[in-house]
Parts: structure tokens; sequence; C-alpha cells
């Protein structure tokens, strides 16, 4: 047969190059013309361009195979390519996007009309060869004539690319399936054996006990059902057995475990009368070859010898287990690794949270309490680390009790799932018993010294350009430098959890070692600790090595430090998040009352055990009981170090000074339900106290967010929450801390989304991002054609920070603004001049989604204001913050009294803007308020231009400061009186919620007044309106939560006594200032009409 990947060309998509048609069904009896050859779908090293899929022609000519496509793969062949006569295609992982399924899928072949010409659903286990999943071989076709449905006619086998396989032949295999035995039979009870059998019919059952010789028992076959029994054996012992058959047809051998299977037998001990508190783990390895392996100190990664695992009854045959540790392979009583055999998985329900493949057992031979693994992953996990599980088992050896174990989780494959971590790219640092210590010059080593240091775990096939590129920037940046570049390229949290919580353990033995660096699929790099032997007060002696058994609190800090630890133990911003941490965490992990009670839960549950393991393996040291050395914990300990924590650390700042609130003040500040160009998807959680805040365990309803833990805010700091759909977060967000991803979605029709404690209680404002005016939308309201009005404008239910610009419909926004928003769940309310066009016409532009209200208040005679067209008189966002005191000036015409629109952005804290006369004193009232740092306002004021043309705008507070003129009253049609100030009801009571406070100015004028809330009680709203009317058609001021400071300016009309009131929904207290009066007929001051409202009724 001729090799012939001819003609693969033009290859695309096969969703857009071939209609979606009905899918023909595949007759399982009947050959293809074209068949799935060979499948390598995990190749060992998990490169994902060097899997295939081999495609084979059967027949004796030519096959155009242009527009045919395979799914599972989306690729599809350009149009003229064929396969030659009895010749081979094949479609490497480098051509198609996506990756096989390690797990198992269903892979089509279809023509270019959409007919399946060829299928398989093929398993990494069972009935399917495992060791096609990873361990070298490829899943090969037998018989290309038969269907590739049957399982029969797959083997697995070293890769073959292109040219017939190593396996083929004719006809199908002997298979076995639904093969079940007698478990944990009692002692001298035989062990009943079934099976069903295919494509053959006789069998024989090979048996063999413990490690003794094979024997054979022939089956009883009745159709396809056979069945077979093993004598009675004693109590503990080891039965394997494997199931054979011979083919009458082709000669074929079909055994069970199948061809391809990582055992070569099944079976199960014998029940005994062990009784235990712990999970029983059960061992079997012949006394030679576990001499053998317990004096090897040199194996590493899944290298290991053959032994037998059990658990339960289910036994794992295949498996391999090799000494582990560093200085540990050195003690009399040794780790272990434990490797199970390829296509098996042990489950323990209610202990392991997922079946594992590999694990290690512990020896705590340097520990006397036998505990420290134990609390110190459930501690390390409580904190919110991406730790190994860890639990005491009782290990047995051949029939005999070996020692009291820990169980410890790998971190592999399933463990990184788990975790979220499984596209991203791991190093185990110090893995290769070299120290790895980021050094600058580690960045120069070629990549076998390198990855001595730094074990790569995944992605071993990529070069290492990214680590190499953190060693060279980690070392040659410095103060704030390097910590903006930690800020776009780190998961802080992730780094400021492992520094926190090793503090609360005292766990110094890594940072050179025993951690693993990763940098995940969004392009930031974090740090998981591990190997958690030396805590809890054990530490490694310059003189006893890891045997010295004294427990004690260590120094302060005896933590990480080098180019990339070290700023978040010295930087004064990154510190003050692990600070704040290790309060919160020793609080919630080592309070004495807590930890005292699992101590003994433990102590209780390993006692046998301990008794036992010291019987076998002693101690070093002075003898110690195991319950003495486990109360030591707590009085040596976690007792001593939970006061110096919480009291001399607190006290000298080297923690958080404070305790957290239970509900702190945090809320979610914006919602962004879908990507916008080159954002994603996100939520932001803004802290808008004066503290650092720890938000680690907090939670969204709705998309499967947990902040992760140590995401710590600094006082009046955002951090962001992206959708795990995003790609790379590298900077993406310069305005906050990047906490992470979450895995659920936004409806992009909107929903409420609630913040909530670990406790589960709702904390701040529930943002409802539902039926929202979409962002980006241009709303159109209609008024008298040709005239300039007032209106007021509000944004209500914002998604997020934005403004509302008005502005002629279709026309490019982003020149000016007339509201701001500055978080998401916001209701914000300001006055707007609108320039109404020929057809009546106008339009609201929302940057953000929210929903718009426009209330009209009046119109401007004709010729009494010229509305011109924006036009910006300061923006100082391109310098310096103005500092707080600081007068600016602005210019128009002079003599003029204008419109101009004012905003305060990026404030520094509390504070006021006030339009003023250059050379007048600020304070007697103010047109803008802020109430914290980081908002954005904004609100018209009128100006008064003097004789040169200036006015001046004063910020109490630092901010930056924007101003656009919106347009002048015409001479005479505005009188521009001094400020006057109409109410102010600090003085006494704040009014009360629906109460009515009137103010008073010239009977039957219409004015513009300065109306703000402050110190409101609660969201709400005042509205101005004519004293003893009903209240609620419009609102000229909006607040969304209590303590709040808002100003905004309202067209009033007095009455004929001269009095207006001002309706206040929630009770605040009220500030009302007279800004000038419109000359008689020079506007309209309608009753308010409301022009449009997105609201849904």
């Amino acid at each position: 047969m001729q090799r012939a990947l001819v003609a693969l060309v033009a290859a695309s998509s096969c969703l857009t190059s071939v209609p979606l048609l009905p899918i023909a069904s595949v007759d399982a009896a009947a050959p293809a013309v074209v068949v799935l050859n060979e499948l390598h779908y995990h190749p060992g090293d998990d490169n994902p361009a060097a899997e295939f899929v081999e495609l084979h022609n059967t027949t004796g000519g030519q096959v155009d195979v242009g527009g045919w496509c395979i799914s599972g793969t989306g690729f599809c062949f350009g149009p003229g390519a064929a396969i030659a006569a009895n010749g081979f295609a094949v479609v490497t992982g480098s051509m198609y996007s996506g990756a096989l399924s390690n797990g198992g899928e269903r892979i089509r072949l279809r023509d270019a009309s959409g007919t399946t010409v060829d299928e398989l659903t093929y398993a990494d286990a069972g009935e399917w060869p495992a060791l096609a999943d990873g361990d070298g071989h490829s899943l090969q076709r037998r018989d290309p004539l038969l269907a590739g449905t049957d399982p029969a006619n797959w083997l697995s086998a070293p890769p073959t690319i292109g040219v017939k396989n190593g396996v083929a032949g004719t006809g199908l295999i002997p298979a076995w399936k639904a093969v079940t035995h007698t478990v944990l039979p009692a002692p001298g009870q035989p062990l009943e054996v079934t099976a069903t059998l295919l494509n053959a019919t006789t069998a024989t059952l090979i048996y063999r006990v413990g490690f003794g010789v094979e024997v054979l028992v022939p089956m009883n076959v009745s159709g396809t059902t056979a069945t077979a029994s093993i004598p009675g054996q004693a109590a503990g012992a080891l039965v394997r057995y494997r199931l054979a058959s011979l083919s009458p047809t082709n000669g074929t051998t079909g055994t069970w475990p199948r061809q391809g299977d990582g055992a070569t037998y099944t079976g199960t001990t014998v029940a005994t009368s062990v009784t235990s508190r712990l999970p029983r783990f059960e061992w079997f390895i012949s006394d030679a070859t576990y001499a053998q392996a317990a004096s090897d100190l040199t194996l590493t990664g899944d290298d290991g010898y053959p032994c037998v695992f059990a658990y339960n009854g289910t036994i794992f045959d295949g498996s391999k287990a090799r000494v582990k540790g560093q200085v540990s392979r050195l003690f009399p009583k040794k780790k272990w690794k434990m490797v199970l055999p390829a296509g098996h998985t042990l489950m323990i329900p209610d202990v392991l949270p997922e079946p594992v493949d590999e694990f290690a057992l512990h020896s705590s031979y340097a520990d006397k309490s036998f505990l420290r693994e134990t609390l110190a992953a459930e501690m390390m996990i409580d904190a919110g680390m991406p730790a190994s599980q860890a639990f005491p088992v009782r290990l047995e050896r051949n029939g005999a009790f070996y020692g009291l174990y820990t169980y410890l989780e790998q971190q592999d494959g399933t463990w990184r799932d788990r975790y979220g971590l499984d596209d991203s790219v791991i190093y185990e640092v110090g893995g290769g018993r070299v120290f790895g210590l980021l050094a600058a010059g580690d960045a120069n080593l070629s990549q076998t010294s390198l990855r001595t240091k730094y074990e790569k775990e995944t992605f071993e096939y990529q070069n290492d350009d990214a680590l190499r590129a953190l060693i060279r920037t980690t070392n040659s940046l410095s103060g704030t430098s390097l910590r903006n570049w930690i800020s776009a390229n780190v998961n802080v949290p992730s780094v400021v959890n492992a520094l926190a919580a090793s503090v609360v353990i005292q766990h110094q033995d890594w940072g050179h070692k025993n951690y693993r660096l990763y940098l995940d699929e969004h392009g930031r790099w974090g740090t998981i600790p591990s190997d958690y032997d030396l805590v809890l007060g054990r530490r490694w002696s310059n003189t006893l090595g890891a045997l010295d058994s004294t427990v004690y609190v260590g120094g302060s800090f005896e933590q990480p430090g080098g180019p990339l630890f070290a700023p978040f133990w010295f930087d004064p911003l990154l510190s003050q998040l692990v600070r704040r941490r290790i309060r919160e965490l020793t609080e919630q992990l080592l309070d004495p009352t807590t930890v005292a009670a699992r101590v003994a839960q433990l102590n209780e549950q390993v006692r046998a055990e301990a008794a036992l393991d010291r019987q076998i393996w002693g101690t070093y040291g002075n003898d110690e009981s195991p319950d003495s050395a486990g109360n030591r914990i707590m009085s040596s300990y976690v007792t001593p170090q939970f006061n110096r924590i919480l009291g001399t650390f607190a006290g000298t700042g080297r923690v958080a000074g404070t305790p957290q609130p239970a509900v702190p003040a945090v809320r979610i500040s914006s919602v962004q339900r879908q990507p916008v160009f080159s954002v994603p998807e996100h939520v932001v959680i803004a802290n808008d106290s004066n503290d650092t805040v720890d938000i680690s365990g907090f939670s969204i309803d709705g998309i499967d967010l947990v902040v992760p833990g140590g995401t710590v805010l600094l006082a009046g700091q955002s951090v962001v929450f992206a959708s795990a759909e995003a790609g790379s977060l590298v900077g993406a967000f310069s305005c906050c801390l990047m906490g992470g991803t979450y895995s659920g979605d936004i409806d992009d029709k909107g929903e409420v989304l609630t913040l909530r404690t670990p406790d589960g209680a709702a904390i701040g404002a529930t943002v409802d991002t539902g039926n929202l005016t979409p962002a980006n939308t241009q709303t159109e309201i209609a008024g008298l054609p040709n005239r300039s009005a007032l209106v007021s404008i509000v944004a209500t239910a914002t998604a997020g920070p934005g403004y509302l610009q008005v502005l002629p419909c279709g026309a490019a926004p982003g020149a000016s603004s007339n509201l701001n928003t500055d978080a998401a769940g916001q209701t914000r309310a300001a006055l707007a001049v609108v320039q109404f066009d020929a057809a009546g016409k106008a339009c609201i532009y929302n940057e953000t989604a929210t929903h718009v209200i426009a209330d009209l208040q009046g119109y401007f005679a004709p010729g009494a204001f010229d509305d011109t067209a924006d036009v910006r008189l300061l923006d100082t966002r391109s310098g310096a913050r103005r500092t707080a005191g600081t007068r600016t000036t602005i210019t128009g015409l002079p003599n003029r009294s204008a419109v101009v629109s004012v905003t305060a952005t990026q404030t520094a804290g509390s504070g006021y803007l006030q339009v003023l006369a250059c050379d007048a004193a600020p304070g007697g009232s103010s047109n803008l308020n802020t109430d914290a740092a980081g908002q954005t306002r904004a609100v018209l004021a009128v100006v008064q231009f003097d004789a040169a043309g200036k006015a001046c705008i004063y910020n109490e507070t630092a901010t930056h400061v924007i101003a656009d003129l919106q347009g002048y009253f015409a001479p005479g049609a505005f009188d521009d009186t001094a400020d006057v100030r109409l109410l102010d009801t600090r003085s006494g009571a704040a009014p009360a919620s629906g109460s009515q406070s009137s103010v008073t100015g010239n009977a039957g004028r219409s004015a513009l007044v300065s109306i703000s809330a402050t110190g409101a009680t609660a969201g709400g709203y005042l509205q101005v309106l004519a004293c003893g009317t009903a209240a609620g058609a419009s609102s000229n001021l909006n607040t969304d939560g209590a303590g709040q400071t808002i100003a905004n300016l309202a067209a009033v009309q007095f009455g004929a006594d001269g009095r207006a009131c001002v309706f206040t929904s929630a009770s605040t207290h009220i500030i009302a200032d007279l800004q000038g009066y419109f000359v008689a007929g020079a506007f309209d001051d309608v009753a308010d009409a409301r022009l449009v409202d997105t609201r849904p009724r």
C-alpha cells in the first residue's frame, strides 16, 4: 500500500463549508469506503499538535474527499482533496483547532453532503484500551472492512502514522463485557465470576492467590454467558484473576482486563475482622520487590515498582510504588507514591471529592503527632488555597499492619481541573531537589538546567520564555514600577493568600522549593505552597534537620523573599493586603477553641493505629505519645501564635490593627453583561470604606463567583472579575485589582446579582441588570421644534460607570457629558439644556446599560438663550489632579451669564465644587458635591463671566475638573444674582420622609436653584413642586444610599405667594441656593412633562 497524504488543500471550517444536512445513520454491518483507521487522541507529552486522525481508503480506486469533515476536530478537506487507492490521509492536531477528548467522544467522518461515512465512540477504560490515553499508544483499527463502532475492532499500540496499523488483521478479537465477581468474600467462600463473552465460544479463567502461581480453570459458556468459580481463600488474601478466550475464526486471543488495559488481573481481597476508624488501604508487593523499592531512592515522577493496591475489596493490579520526598527518603519509615494502572481510578464516597489515579502516602515519621499535614491541608483549603487534600489512613502490606499514613492528593490533572488550572503552565519549584530562587541568572540557563530548578509539569513541549521573562522583570524593576508590573501580570490574591496563610500555620519551608509557580490561561502568575510537614510549630533545625521535636513559635515573618515575594512584604501598598489577610486568617483558622476540638477529634481517630505504628517504626529523640504531641500543637504553637498575631503584631502594625466589620462597606459597583470591543463581560466590587477589606469567600449569586482567597482591597479600591471566556487579562483593567474569573454567565437580557458574605448575608445594593437600555444606545425625546429647553435627565439601575449625553440624534457621542455614574445600581439625576431640532427631536446617549428617564422643566423663549454646540472650557485630566483648595479659571464671553456643565472625576474624597468670581471667598454655597473617593459627578451650573470673561471653579478636595459650555443667556434674559441661600435644614432635625419643605423667592418668577440632599438616611429623591401638590411625577435629585451628599440644579416656579416646596421621599437634610431669576417671558416654566421612561411597565 502506498502512503498518500495527498491533496490536503484549502482546509476550512466544517461548519461553514458543508451544509448542515440531516445525518444519515450508519449500518453497523456495512463496511465504509473510507474509514477512521487510527486515533492518537492523547499524545504522551500532551501536545495537541501531535494528535492525529488517520483515514484509510479501503478501495482500489482514488476517493475524492473534498468537502468531507471530521467531527470533533472542526477540520474539513478543501476542494480537490483525495485519498489514493488503498492509501491513507492523516489530519494532525496542528491542522485543526481544539483537541480530541482524552476521556472519549463520538467521532464522525461525513462526506460533502453531510452523510456519515464512518464513526466511532471511543472511551479510555473498560471495553476500550486505556493505554491510548496518554501512555504512548494510539487507538488502532484491526479490520477496516468491519464496523468501527465495536470495541473488539480496536486495539492500542505505538502509533503507526500514515501506514498500515501494526495490529491489523481479519475479524474481531474475542471481547468481554459485564464482568462481575464476588467482592470481599468471607474466608473460605468461593469467588464466583460471571461475564459476557462475544466473538468466541470457549474461555479460561486464570487466577492466582497472593504472588503464587497461576491456576487455570475452564469456564462454563452458555450462549454469551461465561461463569467460573475460584475456591475460597484465607482472610486477607489477595485473589487475582484474568479471563482469556481464543477466537475460533482468526486465532486471536481476547482477555479481561482487555488488551491495552493498565492491569493484567482483576479480583478482590478476602474479608477480615480488622476494624478501623480510618480508611483502610491494602498494599500487596512481594518481599523481594519491596526490598528493592524501599532501597531505591532515585526514582521520580510516575516511575515505580509493580504492586497491587486495594480498597474495600476493589483491587488495582498493575499499580506502581516508589519512595518519594527529599530529606525524608533517608528516614526508616518511607513516604510512598502510588500510581494506579491506566484505566482505573480510586473513589471513596464522602471522602474523596472525585476519583483519583495517583496519590501519595506520607509517613509522618518526623511528626510525632501524625496530625500536622492533615491539619495544615484543612486550614489551607479553608483559606481558599488550591491545596491538596490530606487525611490519615491505615496502611497494610500483604495482610499485616504496615503503618499509620497520611493520604495526600497529588497535584495532577484531576486536581488542576478541580481548581481551574487545567490550562495553566505549572512549574514545581525545587522539585528536582535543586532550589529555585528566581535569581537573575536563572533566566539565562539552558532548558535542561532551568527545568532542574523549575520542573515543568504541564505544556512540557512549549518553551520557557514566559518564566524567563518573569525572572528578568522581577529582578530588573523596583518600587512603583515593580508594583505596577505585579498588578498587571501577577495573580495578586494568590500570592497574598499564600504568604498570609503560611504565616498563620508557620510554613517557612517554601519559596526556594515546595511550591508551584503557575501562569494561568489569562496570562497571570500565581503561587501555591505545598509540603506541610514542617508547620504548626515544627521547623527545620541546622543541627537536627527535620528531626527536631521542639515545637515553638518562630520569628515574626520567616517567609519567602526574593524578587517576586519581597514586594508583598515591603511595598507600602502590597504589604497592606498581606497584613489584613493575616489577621483575617488568624481569626478564621487559628482560633484555639476550634483547633483544639479538631485536634481532639483527630487524636481519637488515629489513636489505635498510632500505637501500632510506634511498635513497628518507633520514633526519634525522646519518646512521646501521639496524644501528647497533638496536644502540644495547641499549647506550644496555636494559642501563643494566635495571641501574638492579634496582640503584639496588631499593636505594632505588623498585621491589620483592627478587626474587619462583619458586613464591610463593599458593593457591586459595575456590571458589563456582554463583551464590548476588547473589554470582556465583567463585574466590579468596590470598597467604600476607609480601611483595607478582605472579601475572600464572598460570592455573587447567578454567575458562580466565589471570590478567591487573598482578595483584599485597599481603602477606596475596586476589584474586577471577568468571564472565564475572556482571553488574556494582562493590563485589561487598569482601574482595579484583577481578582480572577467566574465560570457563569451574566444573562444578556439581565438578571439580579447579589453580593454575599461567606455566611450568606446579602451586602450592598442588589443589582438588577435586566431590561436595561443597552449600552451605546441613543434614546429619542420630542419637544417643540427649534426650541431650547431645560430637561431633568435620570439614569437609574445603572450597570456600571458611564455617562448620559444629550445630543442631536445620530451625532457621535463622547465630546461631553450631562450626567455621570460611577457604579452599578446607581440612580443619578441632572438638569440638561436640550436643543430640539427642526423636527422637534433630540437624543439621550447612554454609555453603559441603564434605564433612562427625562422630564421637561420648561422652554427658553426664542432668543433668550444661545444654545451653542457644547464647548469644552476645561479638562484637567491631561495633567495632575487639582489639589484641594484650588481655583481653576474658565473663560467665556465678558459680562455674560452662561449655563455650564461641571464635572468632578477621580475624586480623592468627600468635598464640593463651587463656581464663583475668581476673587470671591468660597464656601457660601456649592454647585456639586462628592462624598467618597473615586467618584464621578456632574451638574449644571449658572456661571457669571466677569468683564474680562473670567470665572473660577473651586474644588474643596483633590479632583480632576471638567467644564463644558452649554450656552449663554441673552443679555437681560437672566438675572444672575449673587447666590442666596434659601434653605438649610442642617441646624435642626432632618425633614421626615414624605415631607415638603418650603423655599421663598420672588412671587410669580421662574428661577434656577441649586438643591442638595446631604446626610441621606436611605435611597430616595427630591422634587421641586408647588406646595401642597402630590409628589412622584418626576424628580430633580436622586440618592441611592444612606449618608450621601448630592447636588443638582433645578428650575423653580415660585407661586403667587412667593413659595415653592421641596419634597423628600426619604429623610435627609436639604439645602437650596438661588442662582438667579429668569426675566419675565424669558422662560416658559411648564408643568413637568415626562418625555421618556425606559423602565418596564
